[in-house]
């Protein structure tokens, strides 16, 4: 692996780029419950870190290949609680559609297809979005008619 290193060194000089460390790190892909050795890399003796996820063109890609590590960016909390008091419906409705939304759309046809588990965690999250942006009842909140009323 040190070999590879000192090339891509080498084609890196020659077209005249810097590799930044702070931004760089390796990922291994393996099958899950697969354990793989993970030798210490170095780069101008500087140590290169391991992720067991990165981001790339913001799909968000796991070592194990799912589709999980993107979904839990995805479903990661969004602050609405601050905001909503001080919003219209409209408003309200603009900022689900450009927080919530556009990450359930942005490469779904490439994420989209995974496990029941998955789809059913983005619903929650799609749901709850909604219910405490629009100050719904978190359990009798009717979710079909915000939809077709906004």
């Amino acid at each position: 692996m040190g070999e590879n290193l000192e090339t891509v060194d080498t084609w890196l000089d020659e077209i005249n780029l810097h590799l930044n460390l702070k931004k760089t790190s390796v990922i291994c892909f393996s099958k899950q419950g697969c354990k793989l050795d993970k030798p210490e890399l170095r780069y101008k003796n500087s140590k290169i870190l391991y992720a067991t996820s990165l981001k790339f063109l913001g799909l968000h890609i796991g070592e194990h290949l799912t589709r999980k590590a993107h979904i839990n960016k995805v479903i990661q909390s969004k602050a609405f609680t601050t905001i909503r008091n001080y919003l219209t419906v409209k408003m309200k409705r603009s900022l689900y559609f450009e927080v919530v939304h556009s990450h359930l759309g942005y490469l779904s046809h490439v994420w989209g297809y995974c496990n029941d588990e998955g789809l059913q965690r983005l619903v929650v999250m799609q749901k709850r979005s909604i219910k405490i942006l629009f100050k719904l009842h978190p359990i009798r909140g009717l979710l079909r008619s915000m939809f077709i009323h906004h």
